[in-house]
């Protein structure tokens, strides 16, 4: 209901003789006041369509979307555009744009996803976003989180460096590439990487982090479907924290080589500690999942969980994963029941059942995902919606209205486009 603007009056002070009457009006006008601040509904269809799809608000008031299942979001986008889904804009504090997960619940496929999981884990090899020093390529990633998006999905980012991912011109460029493995046929198989410790490897990781981070906050839908960015850098295969560690005889001794570039225990905690601090400059708001391998890293055990203190130190935004196969690890089975969201990746859903059964996980990320496993995602999704500190709703986002008046805001569905709703500020 709308309040009519009110009549008043302005009594001002007497500026002629002391007879003028300091009671009487010298002019009226009128002023436009808004009502107080409201709480307005908009339900989103499964097929993508607004009930209303067309409301008037005013600042401060509270917009609600109601979604008929959790893939359901809303993108603001231009509402005159002939094709409303091209015209999204890059991400904004400001903006409409929601529900935005935060450490999110469910079944995510390994490099794909199924029907009726919540997403996929895209794993991005550094080599192939940054084939030259400061020269990026993004095309497969665009493509990935594009169709994320139009499944109505979420997807985890993970870039790595590793055996596979390290770029060759990093040597051009002043960072040291160390040599593992070798040199017999008996011995583990060769491979350069660099030193997550070196300085110089850092500004090189660091940059491309930072890269990915404004690169996906170009369009807001990417963004709103981003889930966990993975803390890396310090790998060999995949995203788990683990270095070459292998001394056997007659082989190189990784544990030397580690040792004589300064990769102690102190510097790899520090060197994990400022990647938080970048992921957390590179992407606000969102939850950063870490892989351990308990005695992975030179130190063992002790760097693992000096890692694991500084990262929940950061808050709920630091979660914990086991992406490696048979018993589950206790470190991330303790960090669940102590709170903090955790995850697994596993193969199966026989694998799944017992992380489900035995920890506290909100997340498993399956390497075989397929549709069967939905009850599963809903499930987890259930689960991490009721967490007691950090409670989800991913059927419902609200928005308090900003803009400045006579502004119409566009907003659609961005799995479905089909339909386009406008809020109009007073």
């Amino acid at each position: 209901m709308r309040i009519a603007p009110l009549l008043l009056w302005a009594c001002v002070a007497p500026t002629t003789s002391s007879t003028d009457d300091p009671a009487t009006p010298l002019g009226a006008f009128d002023v436009p006041v808004s009502p107080p601040s409201r709480t307005v509904e908009i339900e989103v269809g499964a097929d993508g369509a607004f009930t209303p799809d067309t409301l008037e608000v005013w600042p401060g008031d509270t917009v609600v979307w109601r979604f008929a299942d959790a893939a359901g979001a809303v993108v603001q986008v231009d509402p005159e555009a002939a094709e409303p889904c091209a015209s999204v804009g890059p991400a904004s504090a400001d903006d409409l744009t929601g529900p935005m997960p935060f450490a999110p619940g469910g079944v995510f496929g390994v490099d794909g996803a199924a029907p009726g999981l919540r997403g996929s884990v895209v794993t991005l090899r550094w080599s192939d976003v940054e084939p030259a020093p400061g020269v990026f390529d993004w095309s497969g990633l665009d493509r990935l989180a594009s169709d994320a998006v139009a499944a109505g999905q979420l997807f985890s980012v993970a870039l790595v460096a590793g055996a596979e991912g390290t770029p060759a011109w990093l040597g051009d460029e002043g960072v040291d590439l160390l040599q593992f493995g070798g040199p017999g046929d008996t011995c583990p198989a060769p491979v350069a990487l660099g030193d997550p410790t070196d300085p110089a490897w850092q500004d090189r990781w660091f940059a491309v982090t930072t890269a990915l981070g404004g690169h996906l906050r170009s369009r807001a839908d990417w963004w709103r479907a981003l889930a966990y960015v993975k803390l890396t850098g310090a790998n060999t295969d995949g995203e788990s924290a683990a270095l070459p560690l292998a001394c056997d005889p007659g082989c190189t001794c990784d544990p030397d080589v580690w040792r004589d570039h300064g990769a102690t225990r102190a510097a790899l905690v520090a060197f994990h500690e400022a990647q938080l601090d970048v992921l957390a400059a590179a992407f606000p708001g969102k939850a950063t999942s870490f892989a351990l391998v308990a005695d992975g890293l030179p130190g063992g055990t002790a760097t693992t969980d000096a890692i694991l203190a500084a990262g929940a130190a950061r808050g709920a935004g630091f979660a914990v994963q086991d992406n490696t196969s048979g018993t589950l690890e206790p470190r991330v089975v303790a960090a669940g029941e102590a709170g903090a969201f955790t995850g697994f990746r596993v193969g199966d859903e026989a694998a799944l059942a017992q992380v489900w059964e035995e920890t506290q996980a909100v997340f498993v990320e399956v390497t075989d995902p397929t549709a069967a496993l939905a009850a599963w995602n809903e499930d987890l999704v259930a689960r991490r919606s009721a967490h007691p500190e950090h409670p989800e709703a991913p059927q419902e986002h609200q928005w308090r209205v900003t803009g400045a008046p006579g502004t119409t805001l566009g907003f659609v569905d961005p799995a479905r486009c089909v339909a386009v709703g406008r809020l109009t500020v007073r």
